[in-house]
This record gives structure tokens, C-alpha cells and sequence, in this order.
């Protein structure tokens, strides 16, 4: 866990400038430690791949393979670049989330996430000073105000997703969910319904709205389904790389299934089906 967030503890369960860091707090890394210490797989690739080679070539292939994993790990630069972004900005709102918090304006400092980024950047000018900028300080009377109205639209956010690719109901699976095959194989096992940052047991067929990059690594299902996504994205392609069954853009497959339910997941097909 150390050596993790020694190397990306910037990345958080969650891409969203709210969510604690790694380095901030790993629990979610120690909860799934035990079982990411184990390799997933037997599966040497150099030895499979020189067994498959003529002796002549296998110097070659070696070359070609370090350079695909090396290809691999840039592809992911874009993640690892983001994360650092984001927390460059989360600290600097936790700054001033402290500094209101100490002027007893924010009952706690990581209130400030609710808070309107202009709202926040305007009461820091006010505090340097700076006299190019006339805004009036925010006040408890104000920040209560505001931290009301953006949970209220949260709220009714979640009460109201955007519709489903799928509304039409044309790929509905009675009893089941169907979407588009990422990962080959099949597996039965009980449904663990995804809530970021949480341990999936082991076994279980982890059912997710969508999956982000830097958490699928830390997860140790034993197949697949999730709503969003194509065969080409992060939660294929890390599925196929860790051989677990998958099922991308599976409309509606969080509400299609209950925690607890035991599925068939046929990776080949692109379906999951209930059991009992």
C-alpha cells in the first residue's frame, strides 16, 4: 500500500475533486490489499510467448513485448496527469475551506466542495485585499444559503439520471441485462451492487453505472456488468487483462438486479442472466 501511494497517491476512488486523495486516506487500498497481493493469473506472457516462438526470434518477441507494455503504461498518462490536477485543486479549496471554517463561516472545511467556485474565489480576493475586485465577504447567513440550494440539486440530480441509450427498451432481457460483450468467459456468481470506494467480495460479479480507471485496478470481482462503456474503453480492456468476464453498456443493469442475486455472466454473449 505505501509503495502504491507512494507512486499515485493523487488518484482517488473517484474522479471528482471532493473525493480524499490515496494519500489522504487509504483504507479503501488496505481494504483490498490481501487479495491484490495475490497474481491473478499464472500466466507468464515472455514464457508463453517464447514457448510459441522459433529460438531464432525470441529475442525479438522479448523486445516487442517490453515495448507494448511500455505503450500500455503511456496510454494511461492521461489518467495518472488528471489526477494530479485534480488534486492540486482540491488542496487549494481545502485551503480556503479551512480558512473559512476558521472564520466560522464553514461549519467544516470540506463544506467548501458545495460551495460555488466563483463564490469562493471572490471571498479570497476580499481576504488579500485585493482592491480591483469590490465583492462582499460570504457570510454563515450566505454559505448556509448556498450549501442548501447545491444539495437540494444533488439530490434531485440523482432522483433524475439522465435517460438510457437504451430507452427504448429494445435490448431489455427479461430477467436479466443484456449489452455489448468486452471481456470472454463465463462466471456465476452473487451480485455486489458498485459503491466507489468499497471492497467487493470475493466472487462476486461486481454490477456498476460505470467504472473509472484508476478504481477498477484496486477491485478483485469475478466478472462484470456495467452500464456505460464500449469494447474499446478502460473497463474492457483492463477486463481483458486480468481474464474476468465482462459486459459493457448493459442498459439498466443496476436496477435489473438486486444485491445478493446469483447470476450467470456470459462475457461471449454480451448477457447476464438471473438465477435465483
Amino acid at each position: 500500500v505505501a509503495a502504491y501511494v507512494a507512486r499515485f497517491g493523487d488518484e482517488a476512488p473517484a474522479w471528482d475533486v471532493a473525493a480524499p486523495t490515496f494519500a489522504e486516506d487509504d483504507a479503501p487500498l488496505r481494504a483490498i490489499a490481501p487479495r491484490a497481493a495475490a497474481p491473478s493469473s499464472p500466466l507468464d506472457p515472455a514464457a508463453t510467448l517464447d514457448a510459441a516462438l522459433p529460438p531464432e526470434a525470441r529475442a525479438e518477441g522479448r523486445a516487442r513485448l517490453a515495448a507494448a507494455r511500455a505503450a500500455a503504461a503511456v496510454s494511461e498518462d492521461d489518467d495518472a496527469l488528471y489526477a494530479r490536477a485534480q488534486t492540486a485543486v482540491r488542496r487549494a479549496l481545502l485551503r480556503e475551506g479551512r480558512r473559512l471554517h476558521a472564520a466560522n463561516v464553514l461549519a467544516r472545511a470540506d463544506d467548501v466542495f458545495w460551495l460555488p467556485l466563483d463564490a469562493i474565489r471572490a471571498d479570497a480576493r476580499h481576504e488579500a485585499h485585493d482592491e480591483a475586485h469590490d465583492e462582499a465577504p460570504l457570510t454563515r447567513a450566505a454559505v448556509t444559503r448556498l450549501l442548501g440550494e447545491a444539495r437540494a440539486a444533488h439530490e434531485a440530480a440523482l432522483a433524475d439520471p439522465p435517460p438510457s441509450p437504451h430507452a427504448s427498451g429494445d435490448d431489455d432481457l427479461r430477467g436479466g441485462a443484456r449489452g455489448k460483450p468486452a471481456s470472454g468467459g463465463r462466471v456465476v456468481g452473487r451480485v455486489h451492487l458498485h459503491a466507489p470506494g468499497a471492497p467487493v467480495p470475493a466472487g462476486a460479479v461486481l454490477v456498476a453505472r460505470s467504472l473509472l480507471p484508476t478504481e477498477l485496478p484496486l477491485l478483485s470481482p469475478a466478472a462484470l456488468v456495467v452500464e456505460t462503456g464500449g469494447p474499446l474503453g478502460h473497463v474492457a480492456a483492463q477486463a481483458r487483462e486480468r481474464n474476468l468476464p465482462a459486459i459493457v453498456d448493459a442498459a439498466r443493469a443496476t436496477t435489473a438486479f438486486r444485491a445478493g442475486d446469483l447470476v450467470l455472466v456470459d462475457g461471449d454473449a454480451g448477457i447476464a442472466l438471473r438465477l435465483g
